[in-house]
């Protein structure tokens, strides 16, 4: 998996993160292709704030951050984010495309755990298009880490397998589609209603 996900990040990093079909061939835009990245987060806050979730801003975490479209727009909304990816290309350009310098931290992880994060170091945890491509035993367990590292009153959100269609129409839907995960069901109801 690294080896795959290391020669996508040499060889067209931004459209490896997000496949738009008219964007392959490195023809996305860094500005636009970050400017997703800053609407989506941006989206998942109002969400969380939505449901009345009084969330800390100190720490977050970008599980699967390739280049760092996700990061980047999460270290407008707190002190300190990291992103985490299994390939070293795709993390030798976030480092390069970072904005935010110290705020903003990544680290290549090829290991089956986040075992270099202390317990109840985040406040968000977001993963995005990551799990779904990894065997399910790895992604349960990092699912089991994430709540490791989760404060106490902090959210994870993360997309997993079983979500072909809202992958294939975009981050918009998978985004709309996993935040549907966050909200309690009665609250959904109710709504719906």
């Amino acid at each position: 998996m690294q080896r795959n996900w290391d020669e996508l990040g040499r060889e067209d990093p931004l459209w490896a993160v997000l496949t738009e079909p008219e964007k392959r061939g490195n023809r996305w835009d860094r500005d636009e292709f970050f400017a997703t990245g800053t609407g989506e987060i941006g989206a998942l806050m109002q969400r969380v704030e939505s449901l009345g979730i009084d969330l800390r801003r100190g720490g977050a975490l970008d599980f699967g951050c390739g280049v760092g479209r996700l990061t980047q727009g999460l270290a407008d909304h707190f002190d300190e984010v990291w992103g985490v990816d299994i390939a070293p290309s795709m993390i030798e350009l976030a480092r390069e495309y970072n904005r935010h310098g110290d705020r903003c931290k990544y680290r290549v992880n090829d290991t089956g755990d986040l075992g270099f994060f202390p317990d109840e170091s985040f406040d968000l945890i977001y993963s995005l298009l990551t799990l779904q491509h990894m065997p399910a035993e790895y992604a349960k367990a990092y699912i089991r880490e994430f709540l490791r590292v989760l404060r106490p009153g902090g959210v994870v959100a993360f997309q997993a397998a079983g979500e072909p269609t809202a992958v294939r129409r975009g981050p918009a839907a998978a985004l709309r589609r996993f935040l549907r995960l966050l909200t309690p069901q009665p609250l959904l109801l109710a709504y719906r209603k």
